[in-house]
C-alpha cells in the first residue's frame, strides 16, 4: 500500500453491513450530521481513522452537504414547472381543434393531414 493511500473502511472490506437505522433518513439531516462529524473532529485532533482522515472526510462531507443543497434547490422548482407544464398540455388539447380545422379550410379535408407534422401534430 502506498504511503498516500487511505485504507478502506472495514464495511467496504467485508461487503454489505446491515444498518439499524441509528442515521437520520432523510438527506438533509444526513448531510448536516456529516457537517458537524466533520466540525467537530477537526476541532478534536486526537480522534484518528485507519480508512479516512479528518480532511478527506470534512472535504466529502461538504461535497455530500452541497449536492443536497443544489438537489433541493432544483427539486423545489420542478413541481411549479411540471404544473405549468400540466397547464400547458391542457390548453392544447382545448385548441387543437381549432388549428386542425383551419388546415382544413385552407388546404381541404383530405391535403389538412399532410401539414400536422409542420405544427407538431401527430394524425391518428
Amino acid at each position: 500500500m502506498d504511503e498516500n493511500e487511505i485504507p478502506t473502511s472495514p464495511a467496504e472490506q467485508s461487503g454489505p453491513t446491515k444498518s439499524t437505522g441509528n442515521i437520520p433518513n432523510p438527506d438533509a439531516d444526513f448531510a448536516d450530521l456529516n457537517m458537524n462529524v466533520a466540525m467537530t473532529w477537526e476541532n478534536n485532533a486526537n480522534l484518528t481513522l485507519k480508512w479516512i482522515t479528518q480532511a478527506v472526510y470534512k472535504t466529502k462531507a461538504e461535497a455530500f452537504s452541497a449536492m443536497v443543497k443544489q438537489r433541493k434547490t432544483v427539486g423545489g422548482g420542478r413541481q411549479s414547472l411540471t404544473q405549468e407544464l400540466k397547464q400547458l398540455d391542457a390548453e392544447i388539447d382545448r385548441n387543437i381543434s381549432y388549428v386542425k380545422n383551419s388546415l382544413k379550410e385552407k388546404y381541404g379535408k383530405t391535403e389538412a393531414f399532410a401539414y400536422y407534422p409542420q405544427f407538431g401534430i401527430e394524425h391518428e
